[in-house]
């Protein structure tokens, strides 16, 4: 049965159009009835199967006149009502000075690690817009209107003389910047909310819309100091949280374990699970060449990239050097042991069961990047973390990593908290099952041999995908233990 066509028939039907008589007699390619010319009077008169072209016609070039008049008059029309609209006689056009919407770009201080300015960009000086004789309570709210704005050299700019003494305008932009990427910041909308142009004082309210913990609101007192000629705000570390003081704000992660990898009937393709972790205590060193040259015979790790790993660090931090393989010959382990200053842990690691045979299916994962770093950090990341680079892992990212929760806070230099600005609970991530059969991928990959090729294999029943094989391939533990430059000429 066919369609009927609502909007009536078709140029190429046979059927008629709704409320026109038909022409029964019609053929496709017939010609049809025209009119012949104009008689004395102007009229159409006659027909005839054919219509020249080169009949009499009406004289064109008045109605052209009358049209080109027409368009004459509305441009000129137009340019007056735009002059008189803008100004353009006799004012001059002004630009309004307006608050940069800057974002926070700083690299993140990490889980345990306090924000810090070093890190920052060098700050450029921002003209302030206020007045000399501008009120404190105006230089309060340009302030602010600047902090909502995230345009941290014009709040520099807004300081007291004495308060720019005490922090340099790189540091205190830097800071800004750090303590924004730590605490997931996304906007501010702070005001004054009291006073009057006589104080020095004035209560203010901040409303901080944070990735990690949702709303924090804030109540404060920002004191401002005649500096002269003018009012400059008297800044402490206390105007970007109360309390904070010498502090730092801190946020500690609770990261729900990345959900597996499984082929139809429940094998791992990728899972949670260990890796031996080598590293250095520098408090525990006692010949410090012997123990490069020891260490870097035992892990096949040239000196030269063990020594900036264990720079700077304190006497009782372990220092990680190179991760090994969960199953690492136990005499390795010893010798290793056996070396003043190194020590061995196992930590957590992605591990890749079905190696090279579904890398190219599975995938693997990476650490974040410095420029992935701000837009991730909305989403509970840190700097350190690990993201799905290709495969299902990248995929199926939401999925794998769950729901990142924690606690954002203030903490003193002794690690204390002061109080704590907000927290969110985790959730699980979720496991994901592929239709891949593991034991038709690795037929499938073996029976590609030496050549470089893919092949997959369907379910003829359902179409479901059962092996996608594809070589030359890689072993995504590579990504995991650190790839050495022999892999990475490899995968080229």
């Amino acid at each position: 049965m066919s369609r009927k066509d609502p909007r009536g028939s078709s140029p190429f039907s046979s059927r008629p159009s709704r409320g026109v008589p038909a022409d029964k007699n019609r053929r496709v390619g017939s010609s049809r009835p025209y009119h012949q010319g104009r008689d004395s009077s102007g009229n159409w008169s006659g027909s005839s199967a054919h219509f020249s072209p080169y009949g009499r016609r009406d004289k064109l070039w008045p109605k052209i006149l009358l049209i080109a008049a027409v368009v004459g008059v509305l441009i000129f029309g137009s340019f007056i009502v735009a002059q008189r609209l803008t100004g353009l006689d006799d004012e001059t056009p002004t630009v309004e000075q307006g608050v940069a919407a800057a974002s926070p770009d700083a690299t993140n201080a990490g889980d345990g690690v306090a924000a810090s300015p070093e890190a920052s960009p060098e700050a450029e000086a921002s003209p302030t817009p206020l007045p000399a004789e501008a009120s404190a309570k105006e230089v309060a709210q340009a302030y602010l209107d600047a902090w909502n704005g995230a345009d941290y050299n014009r709040m520099y700019d807004l300081l007291s003389g004495a308060a720019k003494e005490r922090i340099s305008r790189d540091d205190f932009v830097g800071r800004y910047e750090a303590i924004a990427l730590e605490a997931g910041i996304i906007s501010v909308k702070s005001e004054v909310i009291g006073g009057v142009d006589g104080d020095e004082m004035f209560p203010i309210n901040a409303t901080i819309d944070s990735s990690r913990v949702g709303e924090i609101k804030d109540d404060n007192l920002m004191p401002l100091v005649r500096d002269g000629s003018r009012y400059g705000v008297d800044w402490t570390p206390n105007l970007i949280f109360s309390q904070l003081g010498d502090g730092f704000v801190r946020w500690e992660s609770d990261v729900p374990q990345r959900g597996r990898i499984l082929d139809r009937k429940g094998r791992p393709l990728a899972i949670m699970g260990a890796v031996t972790r080598v590293g250095v205590i520098p408090g525990q060193v006692v010949d410090q060449n012997d123990m490069l040259n020891r260490l870097s015979q035992a892990i096949d790790m040239p000196v030269a990239d063990i020594e900036p790993r264990i720079e700077d660090g304190q006497a009782d931090w372990f220092m990680p050097v190179k991760d090994l393989p969960d199953a690492v010959d136990q005499s390795v382990i010893d010798t290793l042991r056996g070396i003043p200053g190194v020590a061995v842990q196992k930590a957590p690691a992605r591990v890749y069961p079905a190696g090279m045979v579904a890398a190219h299916v599975v995938g693997y994962m990476s650490e974040i990047t410095a420029d992935e770093l701000p837009e991730l950090s909305k989403q509970g990341y840190q700097a350190g973390d690990q993201i799905g680079r290709s495969g299902i892992e990248s995929w199926g990212e939401q999925w794998l990593a769950g729901k990142r929760g924690g606690t954002l806070k203030l903490i003193r230099q002794d690690g204390s908290t002061i109080r704590v600005l907000g927290e969110v609970d985790s959730e699980p991530a979720n496991d994901i099952v592929l239709t891949l059969d593991l034991d038709i991928q690795q037929a499938t990959y073996d029976a590609i041999g030496d050549d470089a090729g893919a092949a997959v294999v369907l379910d003829p029943n359902n179409g479901e995908v059962l092996a996608m094989a594809s070589k030359p391939s890689y072993d995504p533990n590579w990504f995991v233990l650190g790839i050495t430059d022999d892999q990475w000429a490899y995968m080229q």
